[in-house]
């Protein structure tokens, strides 16, 4: 993994496409801030799904009071993204390349056991391939170092050119976009997804009455109490596998009330327990541009102490979409 950093004033906004994944983790109020003002960090991206860019407050900074702030936000290879401050102080954010290594999930299930009340731990195991690859290391250290610093200097080379370069291209997509009206959720792509109804990929005959018996397939309960709903169906065989990186579309509500309380796009290793519980235990399996239904039991969730606009004890409910899964 490669180091990032960037700093961000109002003057001087920060725009870019990253060369490679990018997890910044980290916000540092700099010079020029007045004592008691709170500087914002807003970020503007675009959707994968074609809507338009959006900014969104990524946190507020102030001088004395809190001047540090961990951020957790991953940026997808090559999407477009801006970052801006309002107030009177510079910004510098830091945070890594993530360079990940596909060699694990050659022998893995594609649906995973998310049809199952085994434990968790049974999904996948790591450790002989850990061990594997600690002997290899153990029995050539002098060719493995060689050939770490060779790639290290490599990659810091591409970094520092692609960093250039998607900064000027950044800068003419703007302009480009100004001057031309944009291309937003066109009604042809819509009907596309009407056309392919969920009868043409779930039913082999063509005898509409033997469709009935195969709807109650399509919500099943899952480990822990979570039931998930097919919405519409993916494409392909291969679904989301443990490990992988998942990017999804989602939207959460209150099962109480029915009231949204969040929405977006963003991206996690499955299985990996960096989303809550019943997250993990939906999305394995899905396959590319699924949809599904979530509902999750609060001892899958936040659990008794809930968190911001999540009250303690609360049944979430998502509706998910993959948008893409590496």
């Amino acid at each position: 993994n490669m180091l990032w950093s960037g700093t961000v004033s109002a003057d001087s906004p920060l725009s870019f496409e990253a060369p490679f994944d990018l997890r910044i983790t980290g916000a540092c109020l700099g010079k020029g801030s007045k004592e008691g003002e709170r500087v914002f960090l807003v970020m503007t991206h675009e959707d994968l799904v074609g809507e338009e860019p959006r900014s969104s407050p990524v946190c507020a900074l102030s001088q004395g009071f809190a001047e540090n702030v961990h951020l957790d936000l991953v940026l997808d290879e090559g999407e477009p993204v801006s970052f801006a401050t309002a107030g009177s102080g510079d910004v510098h954010l830091t945070g890594y390349f993530v360079v990940e290594d596909d060699g694990e999930d050659d022998m893995m299930n594609p649906y995973g056991d998310m049809f199952e009340e085994d434990s968790e731990d049974e999904t996948f195991d790591g450790s002989n391939i850990d061990e594997d690859s600690e002997d290899s290391e153990d029995d050539e250290p002098r060719v493995e170092e060689m050939e770490d610093e060779e790639i290290d200097n490599s990659i810091l080379e591409k970094v520092r050119q692609k960093q250039a370069e998607a900064a000027k291209q950044a800068l003419k997509d703007k302009s480009k976009k100004r001057k031309t009206p944009p291309h937003e959720s066109t009604p042809p792509p819509a009907k596309k997804q009407k056309v392919e109804s969920p009868m043409k990929v779930d039913t082999p005959t063509k005898s509409p009455q033997k469709e009935k018996p195969q709807s109650p397939s399509r919500v099943q309960k899952l480990r822990g109490g979570t039931v998930a709903e097919i919405m519409k169906p993916g494409k392909g065989s291969q679904g989301a596998r443990p490990g992988q990186k998942i990017t999804l579309k989602y939207e959460g509500r209150l099962v109480k009330n029915q009231k949204k309380f969040d929405a977006g796009k963003f991206s996690f290793k499955l299985g990996k327990g960096e989303v809550i519980k019943g997250m993990d235990v939906g999305v394995e399996g899905m396959l590319m541009n699924e949809t599904r239904k979530l509902t999750i039991p609060f001892s899958q969730a936040y659990g008794n102490q809930g968190t911001n606009g999540i009250p303690p004890k609360s049944d979430l409910q998502f509706v998910v979409t993959v948008l893409n899964m590496k």
